[in-house]
């Protein structure tokens, strides 16, 4: 009975970890692609002021 409940418990840490991981990746990549328009945003406007 116990090492069923160990195996459990190792399954879910293996599951809980993966999905953390993926998380966060996710927010990873949102706030690089949220940097990214900040920064074309900011180009934009240089460009209108230059003209």
């Amino acid at each position: 009975m116990k090492i069923l409940i160990i195996v459990l418990a190792s399954i879910f840490t293996l599951v809980a970890g993966m999905f953390i991981t993926g998380l966060l990746t996710k927010i990873d990549s949102l706030t690089y692609q949220v940097l990214q328009l900040q920064a074309r945003v900011r180009r934009m406007e240089k460009k209108e002021e230059n003209r």
